[in-house]
């Protein structure tokens, strides 16, 4: 049964059909974004961040990762939701965009899971794609030469993600 259609004593059904719409708006923006309609994609995107971040709180079933950590800024759904966001904003070219939120999702992986996790190589290619595409080659070479040496350090040149 998923987090968000189980209820918890003290909770209202409306709590619920909040967290359900998170998902179900989060997975339209995907929908959207793997349709090829990046623009339209953004905006859903960012309602579901926002909505990640702020509205479901701390208590909520559907905001605890592991029933461990509380759902918030540093959770994996949330920076799951803000690299797909970082990309859409790469695509339509709002670049400064796409450079900050996907720098700071590198860097709370990176904190987070170390600098070979996948999920942390994911971002922290996505952060080097950013940088390129806002003129920084340089630093974007830099940066997905050290994410190359740090996936191929733990799982070897011929992982099939590395």
């Amino acid at each position: 049964m998923p987090p968000w259609s189980r209820r918890r004593q003290g909770r209202s059904r409306r709590g619920r059909v909040a967290a359900h719409e998170l998902a179900a708006t989060h997975a339209a923006g995907l929908d959207l974004w793997r349709a090829g309609r990046v623009a339209e994609a953004v905006p859903v995107l960012e309602e579901a961040l926002d909505n990640c971040r702020s509205g479901l709180g701390h208590d909520h079933s559907g905001t605890l990762t592991d029933r461990t950590h509380a759902f918030g800024p540093s959770d994996p759904r949330t920076l799951t939701a803000a690299d797909a966001l970082a990309t859409a904003f790469r695509l339509v070219g709002r670049i400064d965009e796409a450079v900050a939120l996907s720098e700071r999702v590198a860097a709370e992986r990176m904190s987070a899971l170390g600098p070979s996790h996948l999920d942390t190589l994911t971002s922290r290619l996505g952060a080097a794609l950013a940088r390129a595409a806002f003129g920084d080659v340089e630093a974007a070479v830099a940066s997905l030469s050290a994410a190359l040496d740090n996936g191929e350090r733990l799982y070897g040149p011929r992982h099939e993600h590395v």
